[in-house]
């Protein structure tokens, strides 16, 4: 049980990658975002193979890793789709953050869109490709 929180936590680490990387944005210019993607990429990776480690290579760990990011594409497709704006409060601005490391490589797999939320979607089918690449050749 304590695993699977560990591993849920761990799943909730863009948030705070997200919020340095705000604060990067805002304070500092010429902020390398692609790079930033690509290493947020990495590190999903990493914590895909940590996590799987912790439950002796176990599926189930990926889907507890990847469950915060799940959870938090709904909260933006709802707020973006279904009210037409985000929430002016914590959780309208975090649901935001999590995402904002990968948001520049969404962009670029999106093109064709004109809205934010085709490149949510990009990001997270991008985390949930890196978490199944590595249990494929973790398993293999």
């Amino acid at each position: 049980m304590k695993r699977c929180f560990l591993i849920i936590l761990l799943g909730c680490s863009p948030f705070l990658l997200g919020r340095i990387q705000d604060w990067l944005m805002m304070n500092l210019l010429g902020v390398p975002l692609m790079l930033i993607s690509v290493l947020m990429l990495l590190f999903w990776g990493y914590l895909s193979h940590v996590s799987l480690r912790m439950t002796n290579y176990d599926w189930k760990a990926l889907l507890l890793l990847n469950a915060p990011a799940a959870i938090d594409l709904l909260l933006v497709l709802i707020q973006e789709w279904g009210f037409g704006a985000y929430w002016m409060n914590r959780i309208g601005g975090y649901s935001q953050l999590f995402y904002l490391p990968l948001l520049s490589l969404g962009f670029r797999l999106t093109p064709w869109a004109h809205s934010v939320p085709p490149a949510y979607i990009a990001a997270f089918l991008l985390m949930t490709a890196a978490s199944v690449f590595v249990y494929k050749t973790n398993k293999a």
